[in-house]
């Protein structure tokens, strides 16, 4: 395994990732990865769709870390940055999010990126030792089932390099991921009229910016016909996602 960098929980410093703990630099393909996402989120020519994503780029409400792609099956440093995260966001303000930057091959295909993510999910669970919150049904088929961590349910999403057509969910550099918690998304979810008025406007954008409709896997969360678990990594067509969602979740006893 490669050595562990001081912090893989990093901030964005006069537009370079560094470690809060001693200013030390990420590494070049991390920097490179994120002026990428920068641009891609919060460039003037095209601004990403989600209003509150380019928001908490432009007022340095991100975080950021990244994973080598030896540590895909083995995310036990994810893991520690997720946690450090978790502990550091309330402090931060706004609604903070964690973008982990993950090293592919550049000629990884579309079903080999998706395998990748579930495989580096399945890590991040097989490395959290907390109890599965009692509230958060472990069961994925279960229309109230959230991906948890650390005691809480997290809300995530993939992006890839091999997305044509959806491409608001697209990635030129490599994948990254977007983490943040459940509890983040309050009051921007749900079926009261400020939500709704919220999801109208991002669909709406998201329709203008990508090459296809809105993707038909979106869903509120509780819905009974939803499943959270599609919303992560989406398909590049609109053919309703079948099949089961590929992670096990052996859950801890509950809370």
């Amino acid at each position: 395994m490669p050595q562990a960098f001081p912090s893989r929980l990093l901030v964005q410093r006069e537009a370079i990732l560094v470690s809060p703990e001693d200013g030390q630099p990420a590494p070049p393909w991390v920097q490179d990865h994120y002026r990428d996402f920068h641009e891609f989120v919060a460039g003037e020519k095209r601004p990403h769709p989600c209003t509150f994503g380019v928001a908490a780029e432009k007022s340095y409400k991100l975080r950021y870390s990244y994973v080598e792609q030896e540590e895909i099956s083995y995310a036990q440093e994810l893991a520690r940055t997720l946690r450090a995260f978790q502990a550091l966001a309330p402090s931060i303000g706004g609604r903070p999010a964690l973008i982990v930057f993950v090293d592919i091959q550049p000629d990884l295909g579309a079903a080999e990126q998706e395998a990748t993510f579930w495989n580096l999910l399945q890590s991040l669970h097989h490395h959290d030792d907390a109890p599965w919150p009692a509230t958060i049904p472990p069961d994925v088929g279960h229309p109230l089932w959230q991906f948890c961590f650390a005691g809480e349910p997290w809300f995530i999403n993939g992006h890839g390099t091999a997305y044509q057509n959806r491409l608001s969910r697209s990635s030129r550099k490599g994948m990254f991921l977007v983490l943040q918690t459940h509890a983040n998304l309050t009051g921007i979810v749900g079926h009261n009229p400020v939500a709704e008025a919220i999801r109208r406007d991002i669909r709406q954008a998201v329709r203008k910016y990508d090459l296809i409709d809105v993707s038909p896997d979106f869903t509120i969360y509780g819905d009974p016909a939803g499943r959270e678990w599609k919303q992560y990594w989406l398909a590049d067509d609109n053919d309703p996602r079948t099949g089961t969602c590929p992670l096990k979740i052996n859950a801890p006893k509950s809370m």
